[in-house]
């Protein structure tokens, strides 16, 4: 493999909420049933009204707000409960409720593969590529994300589905330069990748530069959005860090910045680096970081779900809620390039295989597909 392609890894955030979707008008009233009523369409300004709940009932769904409104939960549960609370949408597009259904995973590679999985990565289905026998070329997809109702798979060349179906290729983008990890928040899409790139877009077809430096590589792990302080941190295969409060505006990290190929993750209110076999955390949001924990194998991958981490080693899955106290668990054969957690379950590429599990510990058998494009990066979003 070239030097510039890293082993990726898919960052995920465990989901249950509802944000905003666009509309033009109201949202119609929820129902009432023994599993709560759902709240209606969406609406540009207005709030979709609860839906009531039941007298032994699940929470009805909200309605779906627009652009300036945002989702009424409905209540269930009890004896007689109504009521419901708002959920704003602060521009952070996480994927979907477990209510909207099992959603899709979508794996990239190269030679522009893409393969989706409808039923948590027990099967694969719509596999297509540009090319055949792809490499580190204009065709390489290097990473997958989902944000503002559609996948984003980029690397030179930019693309973008709403379901893992349906495509449309962009071509090479403007920026004539790689891009290696790709996030949603904030009503925009923030990027960075190869020579320091660190781009902004609101479509993820036109971007600004931002770029700190000219030397700095990141891949698909080396950004993440961190939801408790609506900013942005990075990671490089040099070890050094950076946080941004908008994705526009970067600042070097401060405290234990020597791990190469870091690879990052966020959850429980934590930021978690590893690289190597070293672990470090960060509680600001990327501006200061400190040593954690030393694992017994090199990490290849990692990703948050369900309250936990979870890092793929050669054969080990390591598992923490915490960053710092790891379960150390033997796989057989196991190795990941990235892993997507969603609908209750991981998933994760190597090479030309997937393989999915509902605990991050014990993993299916390896699924391999036809084709001689290898995987390198995989993302959860809602049903196709």
């Amino acid at each position: 493999m070239h030097s510039d392609r890293h082993q990726l890894i898919g960052i995920s955030f465990t989901l249950g909420l509802l944000f905003s979707t666009g509309g033009c008008s109201s949202g119609q009233i929820g129902g009432t049933g023994s599993a709560g009523g759902s709240g209606g369409a969406a609406g540009s300004v207005h709030q979709g009204s609860a839906g009531a709940g039941g007298t032994s009932a699940a929470a009805g769904n909200g309605g779906r707000g627009g652009s300036a409104g945002s989702g009424v939960a409905g209540a269930g549960g009890g004896a007689t409960g109504t009521g419901g609370s708002n959920v704003t949408d602060a521009g952070f597009d996480s994927g979907p409720s477990p209510a909207d259904g099992p959603g899709v995973f979508v794996a990239v590679g190269a030679g522009g593969r893409r393969i989706r999985s409808l039923d948590d990565g027990a099967t694969w289905v719509d596999d297509m590529s540009l090319v055949a026998n792809g490499g580190d070329d204009t065709t390489l997809l290097r990473t997958v994300a989902w944000g503002n109702h559609q996948f984003v798979a980029i690397g030179y060349r930019v693309m973008t589905s709403p379901d893992g179906l349906t495509w449309h290729d962009y071509g090479v983008n403007a920026v004539n330069q790689w891009f290696g990890a790709v996030v949603y928040a904030g009503g925009q899409y923030v990027a960075v990748g190869g020579y320091g790139l660190r781009d902004t877009s609101p479509d993820a077809v036109t971007w600004q530069d931002h770029h700190i430096d000219t030397v700095a590589t990141h891949s698909v792990t080396g950004l993440v959005y961190v939801p408790t302080t609506g900013g942005f941190a990075s990671a490089n295969d040099n070890g050094g860090r950076a946080y941004s409060p908008d994705g526009k505006n970067w600042m070097v990290s401060g405290g234990a910045t020597s791990t190469n190929q870091c690879f990052l993750a966020v959850g429980n209110g934590i930021l978690v680096a590893v690289g190597g076999t070293a672990v470090h955390t960060s509680s600001d949001g990327g501006a200061t970081w400190a040593p954690a924990a030393t694992l017994s194998a090199s990490v290849q991958a990692i990703a948050f779900g369900n309250g936990q981490f979870v890092v793929v080693s050669p054969g080990h899955s390591y598992v923490s809620s915490d960053g710092v106290s790891w379960n150390d668990h033997a796989v057989s054969n196991l190795g990941a390039q990235a892993i997507a957690y969603g609908h209750g379950t991981y998933v994760l590429v190597k090479d030309q295989s997937l393989r999915h599990s509902s605990d991050g510990v014990s993993w299916s058998q390896a699924y391999t597909p036809s084709g001689s494009n290898i995987f390198d990066a995989i993302a959860f979003g809602p049903s196709g």
